[in-house]
Parts: structure tokens; sequence; C-alpha cells
């Protein structure tokens, strides 16, 4: 965590998805993703433009959709896309906080716009994807009380890993 110095320096919004944040959030997934895990980065940036291509099409026919940029003094930090995925539930999608930016709560307070989002919206579920590699996302969704539904065998990023389906009831 940040000392609390440096903390009451910054300011720290969310904000709407606007043009331009779809590439943004491609570019900046494939960037830290591959200084942090050893996947393999055309299928995994391909897997995330298949969902940017899902969300976007879902922001033009539905209202639920959004998606939130995080912006520390002024600079895009962070994402989260909250889509839904059936009459009762909503998956969370594509989380991201910059390297430079994490320990200020941003992920935390993403999370919870979501699942604010998804509550004040009637749903009574929301779901998410993660893997046994991205440990500390894993314990942030627990804070919030999300529970492990399954754990299976994941090698689509060209490495072995566990793939992880978590939900909240809300």
């Amino acid at each position: 965590m940040k000392d609390q110095e440096t903390t009451q320096k910054n300011t720290i919004t969310l904000r709407p998805t606007r043009p331009g944040d779809w590439g943004w959030i491609l570019y900046k997934h494939g960037d830290v993703f591959s200084k942090e895990f050893d996947w393999d980065m055309p299928l995994f940036e391909l897997y995330v433009i298949q969902i940017l291509q899902d969300v976007i099409a879902k922001t033009i026919k539905e209202p639920f959709t959004r998606g939130w940029i995080a912006e520390l003094n002024g600079e895009p930090v962070g994402s989260i896309i909250c889509v839904k995925h059936s009459e009762t539930e909503a998956k969370l999608r594509l989380l991201l906080v910059l390297p430079e930016a994490r320990g200020f709560g941003i992920g935390p307070m993403l999370v919870k716009e979501s699942i604010e989002h998804a509550r004040n919206n009637g749903l009574k579920k929301v779901i998410l994807f993660t893997t046994g590699q991205q440990q500390t996302a894993v314990k942030m969704y627990d804070r919030f009380g999300f529970k492990v539904v399954e754990t299976f065998k994941y090698p689509e990023f060209g490495t072995d890993m566990d793939g992880i389906n978590m939900e909240l009831t809300l």
C-alpha cells in the first residue's frame, strides 16, 4: 500500500468508457500481461479482442453493459467491464490495474462499481473468470465475497495454469 502522504497527493476517479478506451484496454492488457506472465501473447491478445468485440456489440444493443476507466491524476491506469451474462447474472470482464497504480485501491473501486451496477439493475449474481496465476485478484475477489465454483486446467495461452470461475450472490 502506498503511504498516506503519497495517496493524499493523488486523485483517483472512475469514469465511463469513451471513444478510444477500447483500444487502450487492448493495448494495456497486452503490454502488462506480456511482462507479468509467460503467456502466448498473440493468443491472449486474440482472447481480449474477442471479448472487446462482444462487449462493443453489447453496448450497442443493450443499455446494461458498461465499462469504466480508472484515472490517477487524470491518466488512465485501470479498467473493468460489466456485461449482462443472463437475465439474472452479470459478468466481470478485463479487470486491469497498471503496475504503477497498484496499492491505491483502484482494483477494489472498479469491482465495487461493477457490483453496484449489477445490484442496481436487479441482477442476482455476478460471475467472473480468472486464472490461478492472478492470486492478488483472486484474494481481492474473495474479500468481496466471491466464491470459487470451479477450477480446471486452462492451457489456452500456451502455458499450463488453472482456470477459476467465481461467483457472488447479490
